[in-house]
């Protein structure tokens, strides 16, 4: 079925930020491209994110980027057909399961499937560990043995897009500098790699077990609403003790001119002093009133615009007309808590002059280090959709053998629901074989490896939030997902479940003319005001939010480096003193090489911020 034009055409108008009146030639060639494409206006505004993502474009789009833009699908497109037409049947068993590689006749003695069980040793568990054998110990391997560490070791196994990849290595984007310098290869003098670095996980990552996916409907309810209430008095108690909007002599202060402007209006009218005291939703007022509560959507299966966005909070909601000066701004999505300053005079359409979001966490006092840190950060899947060689962690493995950070931070999925070698095997040998692949492959390095988990584990809880695997050691220690934890100067926070993707398809945002803020550092700034590593309350049905457990994916501090892996464009930013990245995938799609994070944190005393360097590197 074909987009929905209408749906296209808010989607677009409020996702780039474009004025019908203005920019009808913009908006004109957008729709062209939804229907040229056949794609709704949510996709060709993520498709245009990323775009201006890679090139680096900050401007506003126009008529001649949207031009390079289409070229640019072109181009997939054409790509993507050329690549399911060279795939040969002949040449298809080079990327099949290891399973499906091995011959009945070359196994000796292999039973027909009218007899007894089959033996050990001819079973699809028992063929896998002889080529995991070979990836971990090669020179066991006999030259001339059928599974010979040239037929398997990587990347011969790989998809040809990967193994001809040109652009191994290259620094694709910069923060501070990069870390090139920092993270050195050589570490004899380096003050970086002096010593290890302790890891301390937050206390709200370490708890007793709890029973998944057991919501009860009313309990559910509830815990929002006390997360909601939690929020808003953080949001009163900030404005209270900013004090009052008017001096003693009842003089309008200039620093608070921008909260009491409405479109239209001027500075001169009716404004009181708050004083802690919210207002009724549903009340009229001929004065100007601050109401509380959170965002939604009348209708939940819709995503929010502009024209359908209420205010909720207990059993009173009302809709609010989103101010349009040239001051405001503001990112809004289903769940958003924030404080509403504006007038009320019906009692069903609140006409909002400011909005107010709540204050991001102050940060817990660390000892200064005169010690820094290095880490490396990856995201999956990290093998093909049509094995299990994981090709592509070996190569992330060599990298991490030649730069030795103190810690490599793994973000699921390891084994994606999508590959399709999952229902051939036994995931808890394939974890086990994985991590011991990992251990041996760093034996020599005194790199520390963490995992975090990720809801389309094929071997795992498949809800979030998530509790860590379980068989830790000393050099693969496994975490939860989402994980707050501290890595000697710093704290970190960090999440595998992607939610910078659902809230750029279900958030509507404005920023003030001149703002360095683009779409993902509006969406990053909302996540660390929310105080939530998924504050979206109209999520998709693939997210599996487990509600019940809604204080296990609260931020509890600030942390000084946000780790965010998503499908969108690979970013490093400092966003309200936090850098916030997210590296990419290592594997795009059935074959395409992505992008990992090389993050280094220099020693002092100043603001961590501006001493976390990273890079985003392609595999």
């Amino acid at each position: 079925m074909a987009p929905d034009p209408s749906h296209n055409l808010a989607d677009i108008i409020s996702g780039l930020e474009l004025d019908p009146r203005t920019d009808k030639l913009i908006v004109d060639k957008c729709l062209n491209l939804c229907s040229l494409f056949n794609i709704d206006g949510d996709s060709l505004v993520n498709e245009w994110l990323a775009y201006a993502f890679n090139h680096k474009i900050e401007s506003n789009v126009t008529l001649a980027k949207l031009s390079d833009l289409e070229a640019q699908l072109h181009c997939e497109n054409a790509s993507r057909l050329r690549q399911a037409a060279s795939a040969p049947v002949a040449s298809a068993k080079l990327h099949a399961s290891t399973a499906s590689l091995i011959h009945p006749t070359a196994l000796p003695q292999t039973p027909s499937r009218d007899s007894q069980r089959p033996r050990p040793d001819s079973t699809p568990v028992s063929q896998r560990n002889a080529v995991l054998n070979t990836l971990l110990h090669p020179k066991q391997q006999k030259p001339n043995s059928f599974m010979s560490p040239t037929l398997f070791s990587s990347p011969a196994g790989a998809p040809g897009s990967y193994t001809n990849r040109t652009n191994k290595g290259r620094v694709i984007q910069e923060l501070n500098g990069g870390c090139s310098d920092e993270m050195a290869t050589d570490d004899s003098d380096s003050a970086i790699h002096s010593e290890p670095v302790s890891l301390s996980l937050n206390a709200s990552c370490v708890g007793t077990p709890f029973l998944y996916m057991h919501q009860q409907k009313d309990v559910v309810p509830q815990i929002i609403e006390s997360r909601v209430d939690a929020l808003l008095q953080s949001i009163i108690d900030k404005e209270v003790a900013a004090g009052s909007t008017m001096d003693n002599d009842g003089d309008i202060q200039e620093s608070d001119v921008k909260d009491i402007i409405l479109d239209g209006g001027a500075a001169g009218d009716d404004v009181s002093s708050f004083t802690g005291t919210l207002c009724s939703l549903c009340t009229p007022s001929p004065t100007q009133v601050v109401c509380g509560g959170r965002i939604l959507a009348m209708n939940a299966a819709e995503k929010l615009h502009a024209s359908d966005t209420w205010l909720q909070n207990g059993p009173e909601r009302v809709q609010i007309t989103l101010p349009t000066h040239s001051e405001a701004e503001y990112t809004l999505f289903p769940g958003a808590v924030c404080l509403v300053r504006g007038f009320n005079p019906t009692g069903s359409r609140l006409i909002a002059q400011d909005i107010i979001v709540p204050s991001p966490l102050p940060r817990p006092s660390l000892p200064v280090s005169t010690l820094g840190l290095s880490l490396v950060v990856a995201s999956g899947p990290f093998t093909f959709q049509g094995d299990l060689m994981f090709s592509a962690l070996i190569d992330l493995l060599d990298v991490v053998i030649e730069r030795t950070p103190d810690y490599l931070i793994l973000c699921g999925p390891f084994v994606d629901l999508d590959n399709v070698t999952v229902p051939e095997q036994d995931p808890l040998e394939v974890r086990r074989e994985l991590w011991t692949l990992i251990t041996n492959r760093l034996q020599s390095v005194r790199t520390v490896v963490l995992t975090l988990p990720h809801v389309r584990e094929s071997m795992h809880v498949a809800c979030f939030p998530q509790p860590p695997f379980p068989d830790s050691s000393s050099k693969v220690r496994h975490l939860p997902n989402p994980c707050q934890f501290t890595l000697g100067p710093i704290t970190l926070a960090a999440s595998t479940h992607d939610i910078m993707f659902d809230l750029a398809s279900n958030s509507i945002l404005k920023t003030a003319p001149g703002s360095q803020q683009n779409r993902m550092s509006s969406l990053c700034a909302a996540l660390i005001s929310q105080r939530s590593f998924y504050p979206l309350l109209a999520p998709p049905p693939t997210a599996s939010i487990d509600w019940t457990h809604l204080s296990k994916f609260a931020l509890t501090q600030g942390p000084d480096l946000m780790l965010l892996p998503s499908t969108l464009a690979q970013f490093a930013r400092v966003i309200n003193d936090t850098v916030c990245v997210n590296p990419g995938r290592l594997l795009k799609g059935a074959s395409s090489p992505g992008t990992y994070s090389r993050i280094s944190i220099r020693p002092g005393d100043g603001p961590v911020s501006s001493r976390i360097s990273a890079d985003i590197v392609r595999i």
